[in-house]
């Protein structure tokens, strides 16, 4: 599959629908979301960007969202975390918007909004990330651009999901609709949507045609594609709460400066070591720097210091009073 398929359509492209074969092909997508671990891995995806922002409170606005289940995760998840999170999700037919508002009722922090992805009503830097999972291969390459552009207008980071065009993605594809026998609806539209699909060459192409900053593609197993990029207003204009570029390198400041403060205070406390003996002056700055270490291997059993056991502690101890009885009884 060397090519992409431009000319086949999906039927949700389509509309209006009979209401009970929507409802069936929206619950199979959901279904596949699920099973090929497209949800949990959306939902990782934007974890990962809120907690390298550090952020405790986030806005994101997800485009052509179907029946919502991609957001609404994202919602429980930033629930789950203690983090606040206004979550828009958008769908161009009303008829996909009434079913989501249905399926996400009492999801906190999410709403359900009509939206044309490629005109957005909101404006430019409205939120701190703009999602589009699984959807950019329902637009045809100068439509794909347009909303990677639209994208970056109104969000200050972009997170572009979709399926990689591939002939093993396709066989299993067709595999699994027809093995738990979905609606005939999906059993087309799945199969459709790996030939609509776009390649890791072909995206990046699309990121740079649309001038994304700082676009990174990325090939996940099984067959993902994770496009990551800044908005036009991650940069420039400086001091706003969601502006993320701005966050991380604060960060980034201060755990350097925090680095600084350590080391600093190592070699004070092995410089104040008393000369008694060369053994005791040895044996004690080792034992302060296993005791007072600041950064724990990420497999210690506490969290905040490097003793592993009482044990351990007692030889600190006595190697602490050795040394106080060395200084107190001279040479």
């Amino acid at each position: 599959m060397r090519v992409r398929d431009d000319a086949i359509r999906e039927l949700l492209d389509g509309g209006p629908w009979d209401d009970g074969t929507l409802r069936r092909n929206l619950r199979d997508i959901r279904r596949i979301n699920g099973l090929l671990g497209w949800r949990a891995a959306v939902v990782r995806g934007v974890a990962r960007e809120v907690r390298a922002a550090g952020l405790r409170t986030f806005s994101l606005l997800d485009v052509a969202s179907g029946s919502a289940d991609i957001p609404a995760a994202i919602a429980r998840w930033a629930a789950h975390a203690g983090i606040s999170a206004r979550i828009v999700a958008s769908d161009l037919s009303p008829q996909i918007v009434a079913i989501a508002r249905e399926q996400s009722a009492g999801v906190p922090g999410l709403s359900v909004e009509w939206q044309d992805a490629l005109a957005l009503s909101y404006p430019a830097g409205s939120f701190d990330f703009v999602l589009c999972a699984l959807a950019l291969h329902h637009f045809a390459p100068a439509d794909a651009v347009r909303l990677l552009r639209e994208l970056a207008r109104v969000g200050r980071r972009v997170l572009v999901y979709d399926v990689q065009r591939a002939r093993l993605a396709y066989l299993g594809v067709i595999a699994l609709t027809r093995l738990l026998r979905m609606d005939p609806m999906t059993c087309h539209d799945a199969p459709a949507t790996v030939r609509r699909a776009y390649s890791a060459g072909e995206l990046r192409a699309l990121a740079e045609r649309a001038g994304l900053r700082n676009a990174r593609v990325q090939v996940r197993v099984p067959y993902r594609l994770v496009l990551v990029a800044d908005g036009e207003r991650a940069y420039g204009e400086r001091g706003g709460r969601g502006d993320i570029a701005e966050v991380a390198d604060i960060r980034e400041r201060e755990g350097r400066e925090r680095d600084a403060r350590e080391a600093h205070t190592k070699d004070a406390t092995n410089h104040d070591l008393p000369p008694s003996s060369s053994a005791s002056s040895a044996s004690s700055a080792v034992a302060l720097s296993s005791f007072f270490s600041p950064r724990p291997p990420r497999s210690s059993a506490f969290s905040a210091f490097s003793v592993s056991s009482p044990s351990q502690l007692s030889r600190i101890l006595r190697v602490l009073r050795v040394q106080r009885i060395s200084r107190e009884c001279g040479p």
